[in-house]
């Protein structure tokens, strides 16, 4: 059970990581997220700039607390998650054709995977979070470190770049 917990604090971690340097890796970067985060919410100006510098601090803290061996990252983790999800729902019901900027550089329009990709990261968190709390894990071993950290890293990349995933397997 210590593996899973570390393998799902690493994959929530790694993403929420990802997302963080995507956003803010240049000015270029953070122009389009603030913009991509106004047209998502349907609002402009001034409010799309605060709520794009909240959802940076909420990603900071949220890795910070996941690097901490307590329940409460995973907790963070499934209430920005569930924020993003219920954005990215009524985005969708809006027709809102933006691209979500979740992990910097992409333009593929919001869509249903987008929701899907959340939900699966907040079971993961909960998992993580159940586990936490009943189980109590114990310490790691390097063999079983060694076997976790590339299935993390192999699903931080399978959610970060999943817009290109659905790109490649989506039929014309």
């Amino acid at each position: 059970m210590s593996y899973l917990v570390l393998g799902c604090r690493g994959v929530l971690a790694g993403t929420f990581l990802v997302s963080l340097f995507g956003k803010v890796r240049g000015p270029a970067a953070y122009r389009a997220f603030v913009r991509a985060t106004g047209r998502l919410l349907s609002v402009s100006g001034r409010a799309g700039r605060v709520l794009a510098a909240l959802t940076v601090a909420a990603e900071c803290l949220v890795v910070v607390a996941l690097v901490a061996p307590a329940a409460v990252g995973f907790a963070a983790a499934i209430g920005l998650l569930c924020a993003f999800s219920g954005a990215l729902v009524r985005a969708l019901r809006r027709g809102e054709d933006a691209g979500c900027h979740c992990f910097g550089a992409s333009t593929t329009p919001v869509g249903v995977h987008h929701v899907v990709r959340n939900l699966v990261l907040v079971a993961m968190a909960g998992v993580g979070l159940v586990v936490e709390v009943w189980a109590h894990p114990g310490g790691y071993r390097l063999a079983g470190v060694a076997v976790t950290a590339p299935a993390v890293v192999a699903c931080v990349l399978l959610v970060t770049r999943l817009d290109d995933l659905v790109a490649l397997f989506r039929i014309a």
